[in-house]
């Protein structure tokens, strides 16, 4: 069971306030209202704990490489799906949608050195670019607006959402990490992004309104980019892509 919340922990010493200023009035004996107030606090935190089973649970897992194109370069792109687990079996309550979920990836050498750290990007959002005219000629602009809710994504109960990781071009044997802000920068390629051949350790954090899920996962980038890929390491959670990108 996890820990009441603020608002969970005032409604039980409300309750039990309401109990003893009953049982004063209606001049109970003192064995009377203790075994009534224990009765209702275990009552009230039952309660509590059955409602909590609701609160989303994630499993996340690798997905296959995908080829997606950055404009005119051709890549190999490397995501996670995370699904919102459907409740089955428990009457009067179902699983909650996990609402708002961001977070951060965390890319760390062999030896546990973190090297960089960015936002998650949903591969579903939309693209944060717009069309514009520049000196008559038909464009792309950025919009601003939409790097930050590419962050961002509501997910229900049975349904799950991509995110993105990194992704390589076939020509060149660098790692590039993918975020909310990468459409800033030709390709995205930030320089403390890229990552050249060889492993590194990854882990995810994912916030939502009811609380946080990280797992750890490994990536390799080997000369052979058909071995790119992502492996699942160990993860705390029991724990759709768009085909083109400008």
């Amino acid at each position: 069971m996890s820990r009441l919340t603020k608002i969970e922990y005032g409604v039980v010493v409300l309750g039990v306030l309401i109990l003893v200023l009953t049982a004063y009035a209606a001049q109970m004996g003192f064995w009377e209202a203790t075994f009534l107030i224990i009765l209702t606090v275990f009552s009230v935190v039952l309660a509590l704990w059955y409602a909590d089973l609701g609160k989303p649970k994630f499993t996340i897992q690798a997905l296959p490489p995908q080829n997606i194109n950055i404009g005119d370069l051709e890549t190999v792109f490397l995501q996670m799906s995370v699904a919102n687990n459907p409740l089955s079996n428990r009457p009067f309550i179902s699983r909650r949608t996990a609402f708002s979920c961001h977070g951060t990836i965390e890319v760390s050498n062999t030896d546990r050195k973190m090297l960089f750290k960015m936002p998650i990007r949903w591969s579903n959002n939309p693209q944060p670019i717009k069309p514009d005219l520049d000196r008559g000629k038909a464009a792309t602009m950025l919009d601003q607006s939409l790097i930050r809710m590419g962050g961002y994504i509501d997910i229900p109960p049975d349904e799950s959402e991509d995110l993105d990781i990194c992704y390589r071009a076939p020509t060149t044997s660098e790692a590039v990490g993918w975020s909310t802000d990468s459409y800033r920068v030709q390709a995205g390629r930030y320089t403390h992004r890229i990552l050249p051949l060889g492993d590194y350790q990854i882990r995810i954090l994912i916030k939502h309104d009811h609380g946080a899920h990280a797992c750890k996962l490994t990536l390799h980038n080997p000369q052979d980019i058909a071995d790119f890929k992502l492996d699942m390491q160990q993860t705390r959670i029991p724990v759709n892509s768009p085909s083109n990108r400008n």
